[in-house]
Protein backbone atom coordinates (compact mmCIF):
# COMPACT_ATOMS: atom_id res chain seq x y z
CA UNK A 1 0.00 0.00 0.00
CA UNK A 2 2.77 2.50 0.94
CA UNK A 3 4.26 1.89 -2.54
CA UNK A 4 1.27 2.89 -4.47
CA UNK A 5 1.23 6.07 -2.39
CA UNK A 6 4.58 6.68 -3.36
CA UNK A 7 4.20 6.43 -6.81
CA UNK A 8 0.74 8.75 -6.55
CA UNK A 9 2.59 11.34 -4.98
CA UNK A 10 5.77 11.19 -7.09
CA UNK A 11 3.44 10.97 -10.51
CA UNK A 12 1.31 13.93 -8.76
CA UNK A 13 4.61 15.74 -8.15
CA UNK A 14 6.05 15.39 -11.44
CA UNK A 15 2.43 16.63 -13.00
CA UNK A 16 2.42 19.70 -11.24
CA UNK A 17 6.30 20.74 -12.08
CA UNK A 18 5.76 19.94 -15.74
CA UNK A 19 2.46 22.05 -15.53
CA UNK A 20 3.87 25.23 -13.97
CA UNK A 21 8.06 24.86 -15.54
CA UNK A 22 6.81 25.41 -18.86
CA UNK A 23 9.61 23.55 -21.18
CA UNK A 24 11.02 27.32 -22.48
CA UNK A 25 10.95 25.79 -26.16
CA UNK A 26 10.59 26.88 -29.49
CA UNK A 27 8.56 25.55 -31.99
CA UNK A 28 9.35 26.41 -35.74
CA UNK A 29 6.29 25.84 -38.64
CA UNK A 30 6.17 27.26 -42.15
CA UNK A 31 4.48 26.64 -45.27
CA UNK A 32 7.26 25.86 -47.79
CA UNK A 33 5.62 24.41 -50.74
CA UNK A 34 7.22 20.64 -51.58
CA UNK A 35 7.24 21.41 -55.03
CA UNK A 36 8.27 24.44 -57.15
CA UNK A 37 8.39 25.44 -60.31
CA UNK A 38 10.91 27.40 -62.18
CA UNK A 39 10.08 31.03 -62.40
CA UNK A 40 7.29 30.72 -59.46
CA UNK A 41 7.38 33.15 -56.72
CA UNK A 42 5.99 31.45 -53.72
CA UNK A 43 4.88 33.61 -50.43
CA UNK A 44 5.91 31.95 -47.63
CA UNK A 45 5.52 32.49 -43.71
CA UNK A 46 7.67 30.92 -40.75
CA UNK A 47 6.49 31.36 -37.68
CA UNK A 48 8.29 30.89 -34.87
CA UNK A 49 6.36 30.20 -31.36
CA UNK A 50 8.84 30.58 -28.15
CA UNK A 51 8.02 30.86 -24.68
CA UNK A 52 10.17 33.08 -22.33
CA UNK A 53 13.53 33.94 -24.84
CA UNK A 54 14.13 37.21 -24.85
CA UNK A 55 17.45 38.85 -26.13
CA UNK A 56 19.74 38.32 -28.97
CA UNK A 57 18.20 35.24 -31.63
CA UNK A 58 19.13 34.47 -34.75
CA UNK A 59 16.52 32.23 -37.50
CA UNK A 60 18.89 30.99 -40.66
CA UNK A 61 17.42 29.31 -44.08
CA UNK A 62 19.74 27.46 -45.88
CA UNK A 63 19.10 27.87 -50.09
CA UNK A 64 20.10 25.16 -52.29
CA UNK A 65 21.76 26.75 -55.49
CA UNK A 66 19.00 28.12 -57.89
CA UNK A 67 16.65 29.47 -54.63
CA UNK A 68 16.49 33.21 -53.27
CA UNK A 69 14.77 35.00 -51.10
CA UNK A 70 12.88 38.24 -51.07
CA UNK A 71 12.19 39.79 -47.44
CA UNK A 72 8.40 40.95 -47.14
CA UNK A 73 7.73 40.82 -43.32
CA UNK A 74 11.23 40.54 -41.27
CA UNK A 75 8.98 40.57 -37.16
CA UNK A 76 11.89 43.51 -36.28
CA UNK A 77 14.61 41.31 -37.29
CA UNK A 78 17.78 42.22 -39.10
CA UNK A 79 17.68 40.40 -43.01
CA UNK A 80 21.12 39.52 -44.63
CA UNK A 81 21.43 37.08 -47.58
CA UNK A 82 24.51 35.97 -48.23
CA UNK A 83 25.67 32.86 -50.64
CA UNK A 84 22.30 31.02 -50.03
CA UNK A 85 22.13 31.90 -46.13
CA UNK A 86 19.10 33.93 -45.48
CA UNK A 87 19.29 35.27 -41.93
CA UNK A 88 16.75 36.91 -39.63
CA UNK A 89 18.46 38.53 -36.87
CA UNK A 90 17.19 40.19 -33.35
CA UNK A 91 18.86 42.15 -31.20
CA UNK A 92 16.47 41.82 -29.05
CA UNK A 93 13.17 39.79 -29.65
CA UNK A 94 9.85 40.92 -29.62
CA UNK A 95 7.80 40.41 -26.42
CA UNK A 96 5.14 38.26 -28.46
CA UNK A 97 5.28 34.69 -28.11
CA UNK A 98 4.70 34.23 -31.85
CA UNK A 99 6.78 35.59 -34.45
CA UNK A 100 5.74 35.79 -38.04
CA UNK A 101 8.67 36.31 -40.69
CA UNK A 102 7.01 36.61 -44.44
CA UNK A 103 9.19 36.09 -47.76
CA UNK A 104 8.72 35.49 -51.49
CA UNK A 105 10.97 32.23 -52.43
CA UNK A 106 11.81 31.59 -56.03
CA UNK A 107 13.64 29.17 -58.15
CA UNK A 108 15.46 29.74 -61.21
CA UNK A 109 16.35 27.51 -64.01
CA UNK A 110 19.55 26.46 -62.16
CA UNK A 111 17.20 24.95 -59.40
CA UNK A 112 15.92 21.73 -61.44
CA UNK A 113 15.92 18.36 -59.02
CA UNK A 114 15.29 17.54 -55.87
CA UNK A 115 16.40 19.98 -53.23
CA UNK A 116 16.49 20.15 -49.39
CA UNK A 117 15.81 23.55 -47.52
CA UNK A 118 16.96 23.34 -44.13
CA UNK A 119 16.66 26.31 -41.14
CA UNK A 120 17.76 26.79 -37.71
CA UNK A 121 17.07 29.00 -34.68
CA UNK A 122 19.82 30.13 -32.43
CA UNK A 123 19.15 32.07 -29.28
CA UNK A 124 21.30 32.97 -26.10
CA UNK A 125 19.87 32.01 -22.74
CA UNK A 126 21.95 32.76 -19.42
CA UNK A 127 24.94 33.15 -21.80
CA UNK A 128 24.85 29.80 -23.32
CA UNK A 129 23.94 29.45 -27.12
CA UNK A 130 21.06 27.27 -27.90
Amino acid sequence: MLKYAFILINSLSLFLFGLFSGDGGVVITGNIPTIIKIGDEIPVEIKLFKENIFGFAKYQLNLPEGFTVKPENNAGAEFSNEDGTAKWTWEELPESEEISIKFTLSASDIALGTKTISSSFQYIEYNEKK
